[in-house]
């Protein structure tokens, strides 16, 4: 191997590298996550993925909590609902304020 490979550049070269590399991954999520996409990803996870069946609201009515603990999103049976109510979760953790003014 090459000397370059076997030191290691200074300290504040490499702390400005990291730097530089989560810089640019945070314009690259900015870029991709632009309001009107995550709009509209917002929109398609509530409306296509966690629509509650007739089923669904039969079951609700009947034991609300039994409804809650088969539906919790710690359990391990994944559904379509669950994938999206997580992907809610995690838009309101990481652009809450985008995310709450779409809801």
């Amino acid at each position: 191997r090459s000397a370059a490979y076997r030191s290691s550049p200074p300290r504040g070269e490499s702390e400005q590298a990291a730097r530089d590399v989560v810089e640019a991954g945070q314009k690259l999520l900015s870029a991709f996550f632009s309001p009107e996409r995550l709009d509209s990803m917002i929109c398609a996870a509530i409306s296509s993925h966690m629509v509650l069946k007739q089923r669904d609201l039969e079951q609700w009515q009947e034991s609300p909590e039994e409804f809650h603990h088969e539906n919790d999103l710690g359990n391990f049976n994944e559904t379509l609902r669950s994938g999206g109510e997580k992907l809610l979760c995690t838009f309101l953790e990481t652009f809450k304020e985008q995310t709450v003014s779409t809801l």
